[in-house]
């Protein structure tokens, strides 16, 4: 086994543009993500739209959020019944700020989210906008969606224990499927659970009912994941193909959502800019993923889009997930105004997270980071998955992850980034 350590940041002193103005440079120590173009022979750059183009008219295209998560009192009391229990465990396997914050509501705003959309590369996985390229970074993800960066792949199949809790969640849906709604309604899914009294903890021996709490936590994340972080049709019901992934957190083992998040929205994004070149179309289209944190990325990277705030918001909570202080607010906004900041906001928010995000870390500015360090600590393995272009492995389907394009976004320098070529993603 080679002793080499593979580079994901290289320093270099060269010609720096200051201030995004092309006649301001200035020369200094740079750090850029790999790979950088080697200047032998200079990448297609992908287009951005005309500066003629407008907005997206209301006509041209409908847009269908059923997936969009909401909340409700059974949830609400649901997560309040489970929560001393598991927060321990949904801390250890990084789920305890997503799931805390589904008791908050993100108001939709489809307008905003369709004049994103005509900015979309699926080739470069980034929005191209006159100014430069942004996107939906695995940073970005874990801080506004509160998902974890590590674990096992939702690919990864069940072993044999985690095959018995899946038959019995399985069990369980079968015998909702019997009941009037003849689905595994949301509604029917917490009312057969909330409504149970709570019990005791169980004595030594007990094996009923520790088997009793393990299924209702398998049966809660499961409901978790198809509508907060996995969301498909039928938007209603909880679907069997998240029950491998809610077993295995359920007994505190890993499970890397964000980067699953990520690939959905990232197919989404590509579905709807296809859908836009089509023009006019009577459908209207469905988006299947977890839009509320592309929503949220918006209104953290553009402070002209942001809703204000409410003073009564979780902002200034420490233990408050990020997306608490977006909770039921909105700001209704005109489609060309809009279209007018992506074209040329005033300001761009590379950085907004400060403390929140894992990636600034105490005492470790300036210092090079070697992989004895970063095996050691799961805050820069975690950092250390969002600068390296790979894979997104998703609930069937696999998307290309391009963070050497928007450097800057991840705290570096930017170069003319290289070209990655697809891997063999079967």
């Amino acid at each position: 086994m080679s002793n080499v350590e593979e580079l994901l940041v290289q320093e270099s002193t060269t010609h720096i543009v200051s201030g995004g103005d092309p006649s301001r440079w200035i020369t200094r120590a740079a750090h850029f993500l790999l790979p950088r173009g080697d200047g032998t022979c200079h990448p297609a750059l992908p287009l951005p739209p005309s500066r003629d183009a407008g907005p997206v008219l209301a006509d041209e295209l409908q847009m269908e959020l059923s997936g969009w998560p909401g909340t409700s009192k059974q949830w609400r009391r649901w997560v309040v019944k489970l929560l001393p229990r598991h927060e321990l465990l949904w801390r250890e396997v990084g789920i305890l700020g997503a799931v805390v914050a589904t008791t908050g509501w993100v108001r939709r705003d489809e307008g905003l989210l369709l004049q994103l959309a005509p900015f979309w590369s699926g080739d470069t996985s980034t929005f191209v906008f006159p100014w430069g390229e942004a996107t939906v970074t695995l940073e970005d993800v874990a801080v506004l969606g509160g998902l974890p960066l590590l674990g096992h792949s939702v690919a990864s199949r069940p072993s044999d224990q985690l095959r018995g809790d899946v038959d019995a969640l399985e069990a369980l849906r079968t015998s909702l499927n019997r009941s009037k709604s003849r689905k595994p309604t949301w509604a029917g899914w917490v009312k057969h659970f909330v409504e149970q009294p709570t019990e005791e903890a169980p004595t030594c021996g007990d094996d009923t009912g520790e088997t009793t709490r393990l299924l209702e936590h398998g049966a809660f994340l499961a409901m978790w994941l198809s509508r907060y972080v996995f969301p498909a049709p039928p938007f209603d019901v909880v679907r069997t193909e998240v029950f491998p992934i809610a077993a295995r957190l359920a007994r505190g083992k890993c499970v890397a959502l964000a980067p699953a998040a990520l690939a959905s929205i990232y197919k989404c994004l590509s579905a709807l800019k296809h859908d836009l070149n089509l023009g006019k179309n009577h459908q209207p289209f469905v988006g299947c993923a977890p839009l509320h944190i592309l929503q949220l990325w918006v209104w953290e990277r553009f402070p002209e889009l942001r809703p204000e705030i409410e003073s009564t918001s979780r902002r200034d909570d420490p233990g408050a997930p990020r997306a608490a202080q977006w909770h039921n607010v909105k700001k209704p906004l005109h489609p060309r105004y809009i279209h007018s900041v992506f074209m040329s906001p005033e300001e761009f928010d590379w950085r907004p997270y400060g403390s929140s995000s894992f990636a600034l870390l105490q005492g470790k500015g300036g210092c090079w980071v070697h992989g004895q360090d970063i095996a050691g600590s799961k805050e820069l393995l975690s950092f250390a998955q969002c600068l390296r272009p790979c894979e997104l492995v998703g609930m069937g389907c696999i998307e290309q992850y391009c963070p050497h394009r928007v450097a800057r976004q991840l705290g570096f320098d930017q170069d003319v980034p290289r070209t990655v070529a697809r891997a063999n993603s079967s």
